[in-house]
């Protein structure tokens, strides 16, 4: 990352306190379940009591499978979820929102497991990486290149570790934008360098603070939480079932304490 020439140097403490997924999530049930399928859930109970569902083939959560008493806590800018019983204790890096729990694992740059909280009706979206990937009308204005790394505008569809799209000019990267062609409804924005084995990075770069997004029959303007956690945006376009064209374009940043580059971590597609 392009370093910044420090004026001033300030320490700051780190934050640490307990969450409930009350707090989190504001909801007036008892139990809040996230599903990455009908075999694989999680329940969190008001009580602080978590029941880990699995009858699928994955080996790491039918390890997990079990009762648990659980605890959200926030650490800087991420909120961390810690599960233990009287054989086991586990504490993850979350990114979480209503409908979004995505898990990581320190020491692993892979997502450990990813849920949704919505009716089984709804299940039908999907993590699209392939429109981020493998998309030919995918561009960005500009790309930042270090040594081997490109942190390419492809790596928007994917949620592992470290692998962000930064833009690649000098300053912090006002009026540098990305192009694809998407459908669905809703986009999830997730902001800033995320890296479980290197949480200090969300802050030492920049992140987008307010995005111009534009369609052929809008344009919208959004100011955006200095967060690491998942950001709805709803995407009015009357046909969205259909490709159409988007523009995101960098209108303001929260700049970083140590590197000058905007980072977006992933951009994720809704399809119901």
């Amino acid at each position: 990352m392009r370093k910044i020439v420090p004026l001033l140097i300030i320490l700051l403490s780190s934050q640490l306190f307990a969450l409930n997924i009350q707090e989190i999530l504001p909801s007036t049930e008892n139990v809040i379940v996230y599903s990455n399928a009908p075999t694989e859930s999680f329940f969190f109970e008001s009580n602080n009591q978590l029941k880990i569902v699995s009858y699928s083939n994955s080996v790491q959560i039918n390890s997990l499978a079990g009762y648990y008493t659980y605890n959200f806590y926030n650490e800087n800018e991420f909120t961390y979820l810690n599960i233990k019983n009287e054989k086991f204790n586990k504490t993850f890096m979350v990114l979480i929102n209503p409908e979004i729990l995505i898990l990581y694992q320190k020491g692993s740059s892979d997502v450990f497991w990813e849920g949704i909280n919505s009716p089984q009706s709804e299940w039908f979206y999907y993590f699209s990486e392939e429109e981020w990937i493998v998309n030919k009308k995918l561009k960005a204005s500009s790309e930042l290149k270090e040594k081997s790394k490109i942190y390419s505008v492809r790596n928007l569809g994917n949620l592992s570790c470290g692998n962000c799209w930064s833009e690649g000019v000098p300053g912090n990267g006002i009026g540098e934008y990305i192009e694809n062609e998407i459908h669905g409804r809703y986009l999830y924005f997730f902001s800033g360098y995320v890296d479980v084995n290197k949480p200090y990075l969300y802050k030492q770069n920049s992140r987008p603070k307010k995005i111009m997004i534009e369609t052929k029959n809008q344009t919208i303007y959004l100011d955006l939480e200095d967060s690491p956690n998942p950001q709805k945006i709803f995407i009015d376009e009357p046909d969205w079932k259909k490709p159409y064209n988007i523009k995101i374009t960098i209108l303001e940043v929260y700049p970083g304490t140590k590197y000058d580059d905007t980072c977006i971590n992933a951009i994720i597609g809704v399809y119901m």
